[in-house]
């Protein structure tokens, strides 16, 4: 299945397309080749939409289809530096005062900053339950609903620190 070219915009391919063709596995017939190609589009929603995705989170790179040719190479990279590279990155072109956004894997950010700097923290950390992993704590709190942009922490840090 290849996308036409209105699933693009540059080099990037539209997350609606997969999302219209790759949603449910049922959608398939479920041969070995099918059920790779599937995997093979789950796995590229997987990097350009939660671990390295652009600001819109609509689209994805189509640079890392060479990336999932070979299933055992790609589990073999290390995707966990791939993520803090990118995401420093980011970090550092937010510094750039016309910038409004951050891309990347921005929760890392969010439960860091919310563990050390207590003052833009929810009002009750998520201590009080030790046996999930640190990052699923913070999930009642509203990481995923955060709506505050670069501008505002700009400000909240420029306010306090001056």
């Amino acid at each position: 299945m290849r996308p036409g070219s209105e699933a693009f915009v540059e080099s990037f391919l539209k997350m609606s397309w997969l999302d219209e063709h790759f949603t449910h596995i049922a959608m398939h017939n479920q041969t070995p080749l099918q059920i790779t190609r599937f995997a093979r589009a789950y796995i590229l929603r997987l990097i350009g939409g939660f671990m390295l995705p652009d600001h819109s989170s609509s689209r994805i790179s189509v640079r890392y289809l060479p990336l999932l040719e070979d299933f055992e190479l790609t589990g073999q990279y290390n995707w966990g530096s791939a993520v803090l590279g990118y995401l420093y990155r980011e970090l550092c072109m937010a510094t750039n005062i016309d910038r409004v956004a951050i891309g990347g894997l921005t929760a890392l950010i969010v439960i860091w900053a919310w563990d050390r700097f207590l003052h833009i923290a929810p009002i009750n950390p998520p201590y009080s339950r030790p046996y999930l992993p640190y990052g699923v704590r913070w999930l009642s709190h509203g990481i995923r609903s955060g709506k505050k942009d670069v501008h505002y922490y700009r400000y909240i840090f420029g306010y306090l620190y001056m």
